[in-house]
């Protein structure tokens, strides 16, 4: 897994290009079809965190003539699979800065803000699970399979109610049969307990079941 850290002056586009990128901590190893993480530069006024992709392309830079000691650079081309959901920058990771305590925290503020230059860095399994964690799981290419709802009558004379797991007494849903139920007194904190609720026919007249000890079902 792969971080580069430049300047991103709009996070929307699907495609990312970047030229003559440094490369530090591994990072001239990236390749084609590798996971990388985009982190917008501060020093250009960037917010850390902005985007994750894959790399589509990368191009090695040329070295010069006449210098024994050169850090490589490649260019690269990234197409975005998703955009961050919150924040992560120098300022969440500034505090982190135990380099021996094993955290990706840590990791990634030694190796993104030790030295405030862009760069393209290799990054542990760890890091990269971390960083995952600012993302939405995506489900681009995935067909959408619409979830089954089941058939609801469109009248209340389509539905009837009851109470399983308690006995329970067969009345006509009218508003005498109501009050001889007992309606309007308070239920017991046990009737709203092992409720069901089943489609009759359409035929039938609906019909309110109760339980003995007053319990009703809404």
């Amino acid at each position: 897994m792969f971080v580069i850290k430049a300047e991103v002056s709009d996070p929307v586009p699907r495609t990312f290009a970047f030229r003559a990128q440094k490369t530090m901590y591994g990072g001239k190893h990236v390749a084609t079809g590798d996971t990388i993480f985009v982190f917008a530069s501060e020093n250009e006024g960037g917010a850390g965190l902005v985007a994750k992709g894959v790399v589509t392309s990368v191009d090695a830079v040329s070295r010069q003539r006449g210098i024994a000691r050169q850090t490589p650079h490649v260019s690269v081309t990234i197409r975005r699979t998703a955009l961050a959901t919150r924040r992560l920058g120098r300022q969440e990771l500034r505090t982190f800065d135990d380099w021996d305590d094993g955290r990706p925290e840590t990791e990634l503020n030694f190796k993104l803000y030790r030295q405030a230059t862009n760069k393209i860095i290799g990054i542990s399994d760890d890091a990269a699970a971390f960083l995952r964690g600012f993302f939405r799981s995506s489900t681009l290419g995935r067909p959408r399979i619409p979830r089954h709802r089941p058939h609801r009558p469109s009248t209340a004379q389509n539905v009837r109610t009851a109470t399983f797991g308690t006995r329970f007494a067969v009345e006509p849903a009218t508003p005498q049969a109501s009050l001889r139920a007992g309606a309007g007194r308070t239920a017991p904190p046990w009737c709203e307990r092992d409720t069901r609720r089943y489609y009759g026919s359409p035929r039938r007249k609906p019909v309110v079941m109760r339980s003995r000890d007053g319990c009703a079902v809404t």
